[in-house]
Parts: structure tokens; C-alpha cells; sequence
């Protein structure tokens, strides 16, 4: 009998594995986890709660020097190269199968200004080298720890310029120039559901606060 219950564990853990792509943790479990709540604000035009990721978006077969190659939901990892070249109606598939949905506009760019102060995550006037801005690849999310808002999310300026829901990338990615890093910077396309993906575009991920 109890060669039978260790076997039935086993299976059980099995199971859980599978069903969370190789990853053990509890973010597999717990959608908020590895997110930060924002408290919303009227002046703002948001006025519910939510949450939002802690870093942009990577895929579960991703490591801290490749991006993988798995489809399906997007992970919220530090330390993990982030899930880049990947069109718009594909970066809400993968939110939707982690149980988040992109994030608006609004919500991007408040999260981004600590709650309206700043003009980058960082502070108020743009600073050379604190995130991954002007250079030629890509960072693994988090490694440039000085790329954070005081609510500790990072990489929204620089690293990958990030979809959101209307259909714009915001705050510019590794390769952009100063004025394309800013927390309300934008880039449009003529029509984002047929736009063709480049190696600076990505995402993360939001959440109503239930």
C-alpha cells in the first residue's frame, strides 16, 4: 500500500510539472504572484485596482542567456531573456493562457510613472545607462537593476518596447535614443494586428485586482 500512495504522489507532482511547463513555483498556481498591485486613480481615468507584472514577459523554456522556444503562456521571471519578436494578436494569447490580458495604455504608463511623478521609471529626467537603452541586444529582465520604479517594476523603459492594448509598444527598447524612453513614448503602427514583429517588441502582462 504504500509503494501504491508514493506512487499516486509521484503521479500527482507529475502532473502539476506538466501542466506548468517544467516550472515547480508557485507563480504556476497563483496568477498575482511575481505581479505588483497598483492602486488606481481617478485623476489618472483609472479608477479600479491592478496588477501588473514585474518584468516583461518571457517564454517557459526561457533561460537567463536564450528566450526558448515554447509558445503558450507568458512567464513573469527575473534573470530570464524576454520573449521578444512576437506580433500583437500573439502577446494577448500568451496573457490570456497565463490568465492576465495585455495591459492598457493608461495602466502601462501610470505603473511606469510610480503613480504620475516621474517621466521615467526611474525618476524624473532621463539617466544614461540606467536601463538597457542605446546598445545592440537584448537584456535578460532585471539585470539592470537601477531600471525599476520605487514599486520595484522593471525594464518599462528601454530592453523591449512592450504591447499593450490599443495596439501601441511602449517605452521604447534597447536600441531606441533618449526621447523614445520616456513613460509616455509610443510607437504607432498603421495597423497593429497585421504589423510584422521586430526583434525590440514585447510585452508583459496585467491583471484586475479581483
Amino acid at each position: 500500500m504504500r509503494f501504491y500512495a508514493s506512487l499516486a504522489a509521484a503521479i500527482g507532482i507529475l502532473a502539476v510539472f506538466s501542466a506548468c511547463e517544467g516550472l515547480f513555483d508557485s507563480e504556476c498556481l497563483e496568477p498575482e504572484a511575481g505581479m505588483v498591485l497598483i492602486r488606481g486613480s481617478e485623476i489618472d481615468q483609472i479608477g479600479a485596482d491592478y496588477y501588473i507584472d514585474s518584468y516583461e514577459a518571457s517564454r517557459s523554456s526561457a533561460t537567463a542567456t536564450e528566450q526558448g522556444t515554447f509558445m503558450g503562456r507568458a512567464c513573469n521571471y527575473a534573470n530570464t531573456m524576454p520573449w521578444s519578436n512576437i506580433s500583437y494578436n500573439d502577446a494577448n494569447i500568451a496573457c490570456r493562457d497565463a490568465g492576465k490580458r495585455l495591459c492598457t495604455q493608461a495602466e502601462w504608463s501610470y505603473a511606469c510613472a510610480s503613480l504620475q511623478l516621474n517621466a521615467y521609471p526611474y525618476g524624473p529626467s532621463y539617466i544614461q545607462g540606467a536601463c538597457n537603452d542605446g546598445g545592440a541586444t537584448v537584456h535578460a529582465s532585471g539585470v539592470n537593476s537601477a531600471c525599476k520604479t520605487a514599486l520595484n517594476v522593471y525594464d518599462l523603459s528601454g530592453n523591449l518596447r512592450e504591447w499593450v492594448q490599443e495596439g501601441t509598444r511602449m517605452g521604447g527598447s534597447y536600441n531606441a535614443n533618449a526621447n523614445e524612453l520616456g513613460c509616455g513614448s509610443a510607437l504607432t503602427s498603421p495597423d497593429h494586428i497585421t504589423a510584422v514583429p521586430q526583434p525590440s517588441d514585447g510585452f508583459r502582462c496585467c491583471r484586475d485586482a479581483f
